[in-house]
């Protein structure tokens, strides 16, 4: 029984060997069969999708690779035209910019993914930037749009709420709620996500040329239709000092992502995608509140579908 089974592995084994010599004796027989007329026939006539990768691949081993690169950077077969990307993002670094920043619209998941990818060391580039940009805000895959916002993005904070706190094992008292008002806001659109640039989250900052705006969603206060980012700012008066442990902003509903300053300091995000609608979020605010003073509150919006905006109220707690 063993002496059987010992000669039906060394039969099986002595099989598996002459089928992996076969078959990489004619993988390099058909290599070798990818003549330059051959390649050439293979890339303009063949409608097989692997022979014309296969010949492609080859293509970029030979003396004609940066020709070809360029060449096939529009190519039917999105395949190749990433593998065309590629090169160029290896043998030319930031020289391929260019190219990487025309990627960014091509109609494939995986060229767009590679072209963002690229362009991230050079993303102090203006003309990166901005191309960025409008991957965050147009490309039709929300992972890629995400991945764009965050490598646009400068501000990065960790922001932790006293219940979060391991070290406070102490019941948590809302000494105080104070709500904002629904009115007295300003706003603006930000079609292409600058605002952040252009500093409109600094107390500093003049938006007497923003048009007002209540809590509620945009569309139906004058922006109908409108999906994208958008800034609002409020000024509101803090109570004199209260004795407390922890003071949180609480918002009720931001539609659909929110990115918050409280007097020039950036506090933290609310960005879940667009199930985010409709959850409720804090921030601590406890070292930038101003007591007995006027404080600037700045909400960058995100909103992709439908509605959009601050559509319910924000409480200040202070806790104890």
């Amino acid at each position: 029984m063993n002496m059987k089974f010992f000669i039906g592995v060394l039969i099986l084994s002595c099989f598996w060997q002459s089928c992996t010599s076969t078959k990489a004796d004619f993988k390099s027989k058909r290599i070798a069969e990818y003549t330059p007329q051959r390649i050439e026939q293979i890339m303009t006539s063949s409608s097989d999708a692997v022979e014309r990768r296969t010949a492609f691949r080859q293509l970029l081993n030979s003396s004609k690779a940066e020709n070809s690169a360029e060449k096939y950077l529009n190519d039917d077969d999105p395949i190749i035209r990433r593998s065309a990307l590629y090169y160029l993002i290896d043998h030319h670094g930031e020289k391929s910019v260019d190219y990487m920043i025309s990627a960014t619209t091509d109609s494939s998941n995986l060229v767009r993914a590679l072209a963002l990818s690229g362009l991230t060391p050079y993303s102090e580039n203006p003309s990166v930037q901005s191309a960025i940009d409008s991957m965050e805000q147009k490309d039709p895959d929300p992972n890629l749009r995400r991945q764009a916002a965050e490598i646009n993005w400068p501000f990065k904070r960790d922001n932790k709420l006293l219940r979060d706190d391991p070290s406070w094992d102490y019941e948590i008292v809302t000494q105080k709620s104070i709500e904002l008002s629904d009115e007295n806001w300003r706003f603006i659109t930000d079609p292409n996500s600058n605002g952040h640039r252009q500093k409109y989250f600094d107390p500093l900052f003049d938006d007497s040329s923003w048009k007002p705006i209540k809590v509620g969603n945009w569309e139906t206060q004058g922006w109908p239709g409108y999906d994208g980012i958008a800034w609002y700012r409020i000024r509101f008066n803090a109570p004199e000092k209260i004795e407390s442990n922890a003071v949180e902003l609480l918002f009720e509903g931001v539609d659909e992502s929110g990115w918050v300053w409280l007097n020039g300091v950036y506090l933290g995000v609310h960005d879940i995608g667009t199930a985010g609608w409709n959850v409720p979020f804090r921030l601590d605010a406890t070292k930038e509140i101003k007591w007995g003073q006027e404080n600037i509150l700045v909400v960058r919006v995100l909103d992709t579908v439908e509605a959009g905006g601050i559509w319910k109220p924000i409480i200040m707690e202070v806790l104890k």
